[in-house]
């Protein structure tokens, strides 16, 4: 090997360790849902079997569409590359409404929109997704308009706008996430109590 081969391969070799050096460590997606059956404690002390229940749609703002988290306040946004939802937020959503509100009224004729239901459903819970933001740490706000319909006349029997404000544990993106399904949770409260208040 002359030196001019010498040379280039040198040039070579400490280029590539040069581009190691410099580039970036490798940073793993954490993936998060909302969904979280065992989150819920508290159910009521009649059974509903009569109750069929069709959750959605759920609409979202046009920054919510999209699988990264969206984190900020007062207009002012940041997209996450690292954390991502592992669903598709507005399918996440009411399959958490969903979930919990078969616990809260005891009853398993519980879908999601579009998909239908094996009997006539009783009511249908269309939610918009006003906000959902805060800051890892510090808050998760989370703000919905929904109403509770009734699927034989397509008739809305109730609208609500509803706003739930939870504080992280800690500063963790997951800490912001869990205080998010706090607020589905207290979301699905509300609207269990509204569907009791309709059946009596």
């Amino acid at each position: 090997m002359n030196k001019r081969h010498c040379f280039l391969l040198g040039l070579v070799s400490g280029a590539v360790m040069f581009a190691a050096g410099c580039s970036p460590s490798f940073q793993p997606v954490s993936y998060y849902n909302l969904a979280e059956p065992a989150a819920v404690t508290a159910t009521v002390k009649n059974s509903h079997h009569r109750l069929a229940l069709v959750i959605g749609p759920v609409s979202l703002p046009d920054r919510l569409k999209q699988s990264r988290l969206v984190f900020g306040t007062g207009g002012n946004f940041q997209l996450s590359d690292q954390h991502r939802w592992a669903d598709d937020l507005d399918h996440d959503i009411a399959r958490a409404i969903a979930e919990q509100l078969a616990v809260r009224l005891e009853t398993e004729q519980v879908s999601v929109y579009p998909d239908t239901l094996d009997v006539p459903p009783s009511h249908r819970i269309a939610v918009e997704v006003l906000t959902l933001e805060g800051l890892p740490g510090q808050v998760a706000r989370l703000i919905v308009r929904w109403s509770l319909i009734d699927p034989h006349t397509n008739t809305t029997r109730l609208i609500r706008r509803s706003v739930f404000t939870e504080y992280p544990t800690d500063r963790s993106q997951a800490a912001w996430v869990a205080a998010q399904r706090h607020n589905i949770s207290r979301l699905s409260k509300e609207i269990a109590h509204a569907i009791e208040t309709a059946g009596r």
